[in-house]
C-alpha cells in the first residue's frame, strides 16, 4: 500500500518501493532492521536530553528542564510557556529508564522502513507532527481534568509511526528476537493496545492522551482522512452508490410489476 496523496502533500512523501525492504526484513535479525541515520539521530538525542536531566538532577539540584521544557497544561496557559507541546517529546524523566527504553525500542523498530520509503525530510517531519499533535491532545485532556499533571516522553510521536508502519506495511513480516516472524499489523495492534489499553485498565502514570493523540494523528495523516475533503468525499460517494442501488432497485420492482400485469390479464 502506498501512503495517500494527501499523506504525501503534508510531509513530502516520496514514492515507496518496499520491495528491498522486504527483503532485508526477510532475513531474521535481533529485532527489526537496522537503524538509519535519522532514526539514530533521534535515539542520541533522547539519550542526550536523558543524560542532561539526570546530571542536571543530581548535580545542580534542579527539575528544571522537566519543569519548563515538559508540558505542564497550566504553565502553558497561565503561564505562556508555548513552547512545551512541542518540547516535551524531546524529554523522558531519568528517575523512568524503562520509559526511555521502550520507547527507544519502539523506534528503533519500526522506524527504518518508514524511513526509507519517505525520505529523511519527510521521515522527521511526520515524527514531529505526531508529536507536536499528540502535545496539543495533552494540552486539552490536561486542562480538562488535571492542568498541573506534568508530561514528558516521546511515546506520541513514536506510536504515530507505529500506527503508520501498520497501515502501509500490514504484511510485512518482523522478526523478534531474530526469531519469531510477526506481521507488521499485528505487531503494531500489540504494540497499540499494550500503550493505551493496559494503561485504561491499569491506571499508572502512563499518558493515555499522548498515547492516542498518536496513533490517531498517524493513522489519519497515513490514510488521507486529516483532510475534511477526503472525508466528505468518500460521504458523498457512500451517497452517490445508495442512490444508485435505490434507482435501479426501482427500475426491476416496476419491471417486474409490469410483468406480473401482462401475465394476470
Amino acid at each position: 500500500m502506498e501512503p495517500s496523496p494527501y499523506f504525501r502533500g503534508l510531509v513530502a512523501c516520496k514514492r515507496t518501493t518496499p520491495k528491498g525492504i522486504m527483503q532485508e526484513y526477510a532475513r531474521p535479525n535481533f529485532i527489526g532492521l537496522k537503524p538509519t541515520k535519522a532514526v539514530i539521530v533521534l535515539l542520541a538525542i533522547n539519550i542526550a536530553m536523558v543524560i542532561i536531566n539526570g546530571v542536571a538532577r543530581k548535580y545542580l539540584q534542579t527539575d528544571f528542564l522537566e519543569q519548563h521544557l515538559g508540558l505542564r497544561p497550566s504553565s502553558v496557559v497561565g503561564g505562556l510557556e508555548l513552547w512545551q507541546p512541542f518540547t516535551y517529546f524531546w524529554l523522558h524523566s531519568s528517575r523512568d529508564p524503562g520509559h526511555l527504553f521502550w520507547n527507544l525500542l519502539t523506534l528503533w523498530l519500526f522506524s527504518g522502513p518508514l524511513q526509507r520509503a519517505w525520505g529523511t525530510k519527510a521521515f522527521i517531519r511526520f515524527y514531529l507532527i505526531c508529536g507536536f499533535g499528540s502535545g496539543l491532545v495533552v494540552l486539552a485532556a490536561g486542562l480538562l481534568w488535571n492542568p498541573n499533571m506534568l508530561t514528558v516522553g516521546a511515546s506520541g510521536a513514536i506510536l504515530g509511526l507505529v500506527a503508520a508502519f501498520g497501515i502501509l506495511y500490514p504484511d510485512l513480516p518482523v522478526y523478534i528476537f531474530g526469531v519469531f516472524p510477526i506481521k507488521g499489523r499485528t505487531l503494531a495492534i500489540i504494540f497499540a493496545i499494550l500503550s493505551t489499553g493496559v494503561p485504561l485498565i491499569y491506571p499508572s502514570h502512563v499518558s493515555v492522551a499522548a498515547h492516542i493523540g498518536g496513533l490517531a494523528l498517524g493513522a489519519l495523516i497515513t490514510t488521507g482522512y486529516w483532510k475534511p475533503e477526503r472525508i466528505l468525499r468518500r460521504i458523498r460517494l457512500a451517497r452517490a452508490r445508495r442512490r444508485l442501488k435505490a434507482l435501479e432497485g426501482g427500475r426491476g420492482s416496476s419491471g417486474d410489476d409490469g410483468a406480473k400485469q401482462n401475465y394476470l390479464h
